[in-house]
């Protein structure tokens, strides 16, 4: 009986290889055939699809640039504005401030995305203190300009 039984399970086996053999095999073939066609064009997308990334983020880089030139503008006439009123310590500060805002706004637009992007991550580990004021900094100026965008829409 235990021979019976074991010539059963070989058969059952040997069935099972037959039947994923004969299943699998045409769809390894199929696989095949998709990877060889994606793999032709798989290329050109990803060649596309860098060159509309980069030039998206030249894009959004010249407009950070342009974004920057004119917060240190801002500045800038709030600094005139203190000296008017005789505040010139005060307008000191803010002259000073407007010079580091248009440095960064002329150094975004010279350099590339990736050493920007490195430059930040490098200030961000060396000077965390420094690099949560700007961004805090950033995040008030991005408000302001929200506000005037929507203040200019209505």
């Amino acid at each position: 009986m235990a021979s019976s039984t074991t010539r059963k399970r070989r058969s059952r086996s040997a069935t099972r290889k037959h039947e994923h053999t004969t299943t699998v095999a045409p769809l390894r073939d199929v696989l095949q055939t998709v990877r060889q066609t994606m793999g032709s064009g798989t290329g050109e997308i990803l060649q596309q699809v860098r060159e509309n990334g980069q030039e998206y983020f030249s894009e959004r880089k010249r407009a950070v640039a342009t974004e920057l030139e004119n917060v240190g503008s801002a500045f800038r006439r709030a600094a005139d504005r203190l000296h008017d009123a005789k505040s010139d310590a005060l307008a000191e500060y803010i002259e000073v401030a407007a010079e580091r805002v248009e440095g960064i706004g002329e150094y975004i637009a010279e350099h590339d995305l990736r050493d920007v992007a490195d430059d930040v991550t490098e200030l961000a580990r060396r000077r965390p203190l420094l690099f949560t004021g700007g961004m805090f900094l950033a995040g008030l100026a991005a408000a302001r300009f929200a506000r005037a965008a929507s203040a200019q829409k209505r």
